[in-house]
């Protein structure tokens, strides 16, 4: 992996892999950096019915893959890593940030962040009825 790109996009889900299609078709060299599973949450659904196209539903799974092959194909990479810490630019020079991964560092003069979200459990102390 080539550690200079011009977009880096923290989050391999929906919105990480529709940010890396579209920043890769605009013409920028594009990294998506996910540390689960390419299609992030929504790869956990068994049926997803409220995505438009697939008007009986899709498997999570399927459309996340789905998501993943058409960024690939329009010049986004993905690395599996996890993402440790971000230097902002000090504004001066290159402009460039750096992503520090598990993988090790990238660099990207814009950095996107779409890390999306994680369930809660909910924390009960107490006697249940």
């Amino acid at each position: 992996m080539a550690n200079e790109y011009d977009v880096v996009v923290l989050g391999g889900g929906p919105a990480g892999l529709t940010a890396g299609l579209y920043a890769s078709r605009s013409g920028f060299s594009t990294i998506v950096v996910e540390k689960g599973f390419p299609g992030g949450q929504i790869t956990s659904s068994s049926l997803v019915e409220n995505y438009p196209g697939f008007k009986d539903g899709i498997s999570g799974m399927e459309l996340g893959m789905f998501m993943h092959t058409q960024a690939e194909k329009a010049g986004a990479e993905t690395t599996m890593a996890e993402v440790t810490g971000l230097k902002p630019s000090d504004g001066g020079g290159s402009g460039r940030h750096t992503v520090l991964t598990s993988e090790g560092e990238l660099s990207g003069l814009v950095v996107i962040i779409a890390t999306g979200s994680q369930y809660r459990l909910l924390v009960f102390q107490g006697k249940l009825n």
